[in-house]
């Protein structure tokens, strides 16, 4: 798979295998999606049992996966529906309103060295990955958000406790002085 991003026309690939029953049964569905989208975004196949490297490469998880490639940045298709029309929807504009809306770099091609993020690319992508957890993940933002109150609450009643402590310890050191001045004077 070549992935340059000098390409004029974005690329919208099925990564399959043979043997897979989905495969076989959305390959009709394709091939209308290849007609429908012609002159706008070209539309491919890659047998992942023939080209091992490139199922490695954008970590193909299961059978049919499909990706939109555009400028140097791709996209995972992630709708439910595997029609003709939902494909052709989200190649056209509907990749951009995902989960994933700015795209993941296209990895280089295996063997060869990655290079090093630049801060901007970890923040961005720190951002991103906190972003999609608050809006994708309601359980765990509750429990992120009602963690940080419960902590917030218990330190703030040791903080309470302590200072109530030594304001009561505070209190009683000067009446044990007056005792001992009243004892020292009898």
């Amino acid at each position: 798979v070549s992935t340059q991003s000098t390409w004029a026309s974005p690329w919208f690939v099925e990564f399959y295998a043979p043997w897979c029953g989905h495969c076989k049964a959305i390959a009709p569905v394709w091939e209308q999606v290849a007609t429908e989208l012609r002159h706008r975004v070209n539309v491919a196949k890659l047998d992942c049992v023939a080209n091992k490297n490139s199922s490695e490469r954008f970590a193909i998880p299961g059978f049919p996966t499909l990706l939109l490639f555009k400028g140097g940045k791709f996209w995972q298709y992630d709708g439910s529906l595997r029609t003709k029309e939902a494909f052709v929807e989200w190649a056209l504009k509907g990749y951009a309103e995902g989960k994933n809306k700015e795209g993941w770099a296209v990895p280089p091609p295996l063997g060869q060295p990655v290079p090093p993020p630049t801060w901007e690319d970890l923040i961005y992508t720190a951002k991103d990955d906190f972003t999609n957890f608050v809006t994708y993940s309601p359980l765990p933002t509750f429990t992120l958000f009602g963690g940080g109150a419960f902590i917030g609450f218990c330190v703030s009643s040791y903080l309470l406790l302590l200072y109530s402590m030594i304001k009561l310890l505070g209190s009683s050191q000067p009446a044990q002085k007056q005792n001992k001045k009243k004892t020292k004077t009898k």
